[in-house]
């Protein structure tokens, strides 16, 4: 399951929910004190590729 939060990224769990980790790696937010932090902001969907298992996409004010 992922989810998108607008004020931290985008995160996934693999047990139902008891546990989280951020997704964002290699995504750079330039108007962040620490633009290759991994959590960012600016997120606002995300979604599956259900032909790429290991593939995710998203959206963010900035660009997809």
């Amino acid at each position: 399951m992922y989810i998108a939060i607008s004020a931290a990224g985008a995160f996934r769990t693999d047990d139902g929910g008891r546990n989280w980790k951020p997704i964002n790696k290699g995504l750079v937010s330039n108007f962040m004190p620490d633009p290759t932090a991994e959590v960012v902001t600016a997120f606002h969907h995300v979604a599956h590729a259900p032909v790429a298992a290991r593939s995710a996409f998203h959206g963010r004010s900035t660009g997809t």
